[in-house]
């Protein structure tokens, strides 16, 4: 069968002219190869295979070997310059400035003052100090009179009610009357106002119209020792315990209490707190002073100074208690036993070549 086959094609191919199959044969050749030109160049590029990862939760993905791989062509990327960094300012945190705590001292209240009523047409006596609840003797005593029955009530006059917060000095007037009106010692009320009466230089005579401020707390201690002491010679520095007044002073050293204020009048004044500062106490009653450049200059001499305060020229010490003679020297320290410095130091008698005053 096979050799049948071969022989018919052979016959056919003994009666096809060799021209035709060589015809045919160099158009296949030529088609080839114009085949091959005509592929595009891109065809060279380089392919990349891109892995599409496996996803259990994709319907369209099974967990088989059949998963997808397919080659698609990239272009190589391009790299781009890296990029230049610029360090960040460094940022400081401002210190903050603390905040002052200190507050502002508070404006001072307007001193207190006394109270006053006007007495009306028909008013009595019994009737005001039941208004304002305080006793008759009460009234009587912050308007000066001694008793009741020389109250007279004048309409149209004022009276000061004694309220015993602050009281107004009028005619008749005493601080040891005040003090008992208003239930406080002596000595607690000329401490409270040290200050404003030290400057009087004596409590003796304490002006119409001076204000006293009412201590409304008592601050002395129950063992307060005011008694006596030994006399002595010399004028001592003392600083004054709890509750030790000018009053208590007076008693303790057996001095007035005008000496110890005129003694002390720099001491007790100004910013100075009683209690703070050692007081200058004399040996007895009588004025303590110290010589300035003015003294000199002035002439004073211990002669003057003693005809001046009447006083034998012996008299005059220093703080020793030493007879002190003429010439004075600037700075010493003179005690003049008797003499009220009230109206300052006498600075004005020289005595002349006569022995007369001029």
């Amino acid at each position: 069968m096979w050799n049948i086959y071969f022989q018919e094609v052979q016959m056919i191919l003994t009666n096809i002219p060799i021209r035709l199959i060589f015809s045919v044969f160099t158009l296949l050749l030529l088609l080839s190869i114009a085949a091959c030109q005509s592929q595009p160049e891109d065809q060279t590029s380089t392919l990349q295979p891109t892995i599409r990862p496996f996803n259990a939760n994709s319907p369209d993905e099974t967990a088989d070997s059949g998963s997808t791989v397919s080659l698609e062509p990239t272009e190589e990327p391009t790299l781009a310059a890296s990029p230049t960094l610029t360090p960040l300012p460094t940022v400081t945190s401002p210190v903050p400035t603390p905040t002052s705590t200190t507050e502002p001292p508070p404006t001072p209240s307007p001193p207190p003052s006394a109270t006053f009523y006007e007495v009306q047409a028909g008013d009595a006596l019994l009737a005001i100090a039941e208004t304002f609840n305080v006793s008759p003797d009460a009234l009587a005593t912050a308007n000066g009179y001694e008793a009741i029955e020389e109250f007279a009530l004048i309409a149209g006059t004022e009276i000061q009610i004694p309220l015993c917060q602050v009281h107004e000095i009028v005619s008749g007037n005493t601080l040891a009357g005040i003090a008992q009106m208003c239930a406080v010692t002596l000595n607690e009320l000329i401490t409270y106002n040290i200050k404003s009466l030290a400057p009087l230089g004596s409590f003796d005579a304490v002006p119409v119209g001076f204000s006293l401020i009412i201590p409304q707390e008592s601050n002395s201690p129950e063992d307060l020792d005011c008694v006596s002491q030994p006399a002595r010679e010399q004028v001592i520095e003392y600083k004054p315990e709890s509750g030790e007044g000018i009053y208590c002073l007076s008693q303790k050293f057996s001095v007035s209490t005008t000496t110890i204020l005129q003694a002390n009048i720099d001491r007790l004044g100004g910013d100075n707190v009683y209690g703070d500062t050692s007081l200058l106490i004399p040996s007895a009653n009588g004025a303590i002073y110290q010589v300035t450049s003015d003294d000199i200059t002035a002439g004073i001499t211990i002669v003057a100074l003693a005809r001046w305060y009447e006083l034998a020229d012996d008299q005059i010490l220093d703080w020793n208690g030493n007879r002190v003679e003429d010439p004075l020297s600037e700075g010493q320290q003179l005690y003049l036993p008797g003499a009220n410095l009230i109206f300052g130091v006498y600075h004005s008698v020289v005595e002349t070549e006569e022995g007369n005053d001029e």
